[in-house]
């Protein structure tokens, strides 16, 4: 398989990495997004393929998260877990 090296914006980047799904490349990403645009038919079409990505998490529902991770980690009755 050939490849092409290509360079886009972070801002891109970081919604690409917000989509791919776990063992997913990026080239498949793109290809997905690649394919559902060109079988759209209309601009509203378009548009709907291109809204199943995440939002980022806002500045309020990230520090909610950590301090519920962090709640959790604290009452955690274990201080090491051999999983072996």
């Amino acid at each position: 398989m050939s490849t092409k090296t290509i360079a886009v914006e972070l801002s891109v980047y970081q919604k690409l990495s917000r989509i791919k799904g776990e063992g997913e490349s990026f080239s498949g990403v793109i290809e997905t997004l690649v394919d559902q645009c060109l079988t759209a038919h209309t601009g509203a079409d378009i548009m709907s393929a291109l809204a199943g990505a995440p939002e980022p998490l806002t500045d309020p529902e990230a520090t909610a998260m950590l301090r519920v991770v962090d709640e959790a980690r604290s009452s955690e009755k274990w201080r090491f877990h051999d999983l072996s």
